[in-house]
């Protein structure tokens, strides 16, 4: 019986190697699965090379090369929700209404135009009336330190649209 036992205990220590054998390389790299190249995992990942999603590739551009929403949904290319609740509650009208906020003679800058249609194209009125702007002249103090501060303009513009970097878009009215 003796030798059985060793016969036995030798089988168990030779599977046990075995497995160790076959399993070590896996444990110490942390997956089974060759590791994707550079390349691979940056398509993987939905990002081009410089980090920056590839589906807004197929948007177009402004002229300083920022994505201009309002092109693509005139070009019929994005089709924005008026709500994320379903179902969805009635779209407001594109309100096709300038605002023209005159700047300082000191400020060697155009007059900013503030058109209403491109917002309306995206947004419901009550997104901005009246928590973000009150809805009667001279009663918002909108400055440039106030919108970079994410006040007014600065609530959307700078985070989810277009930056600041395009000056004569808002600054687009002679004085």
């Amino acid at each position: 019986m003796g030798w059985l036992r060793s016969s036995l205990n030798g089988c168990r220590l030779h599977r046990f190697s075995t497995v160790v054998v076959f399993l070590l390389p896996m444990l110490l790299s942390g997956c089974a699965q060759p590791k994707p190249s550079k390349s691979e995992a940056v398509l993987k990942s939905g990002l081009d090379a410089e980090g920056h999603p590839i589906a807004l590739q197929v948007l177009p551009r402004t002229g300083v090369g920022d994505i201009d929403w309002v092109a693509a949904i005139k070009q019929g290319i994005l089709h924005p929700k008026g709500s994320l609740a379903a179902p969805s509650p009635q779209d407001s009208p594109i309100l096709n209404l300038d605002i023209v906020f005159n700047i300082s003679e000191a400020y060697p800058v155009p007059n900013v135009v503030f058109p209403h249609a491109p917002h309306t194209m995206w947004l419901n009125c009550n997104n901005c009336h009246p928590t973000i702007f009150i809805m009667r002249q001279g009663a918002n103090p909108v400055s440039m330190d106030r919108i970079i501060k994410g006040e007014y303009c600065g609530r959307c513009h700078g985070v989810v649209a277009f930056p600041f970097t395009d000056c004569l878009r808002c600054h687009s009215r002679p004085k």
